[in-house]
């Protein structure tokens, strides 16, 4: 999945992509689990360069969603 699609998936309130064994959010939905949610995720702050944006995301392991 290209970075583009991912960008407009995550303007809906929560979503998360998941990757390998990881779930990740982007921008919006990574504020929306960090701030409001309370989840403890370090922030990964990236620039892409084809879009010319920076993009905010973090993430963790799928098996942790079922425990909390």
């Amino acid at each position: 999945m290209e970075i583009e699609q991912k960008l407009t998936l995550s303007e809906n309130p929560i979503h998360f992509l998941k990757e390998g064994l990881f779930l990740k959010a982007y921008n919006q939905s990574f504020y929306v689990m960090s701030q409001l949610l309370g989840f403890n995720l370090k922030p990964i702050i990236k620039h892409i360069k084809k879009l010319d944006q920076i993009v905010v995301c973090g993430g963790f392991p799928a098996n942790v969603i079922n425990k909390r």
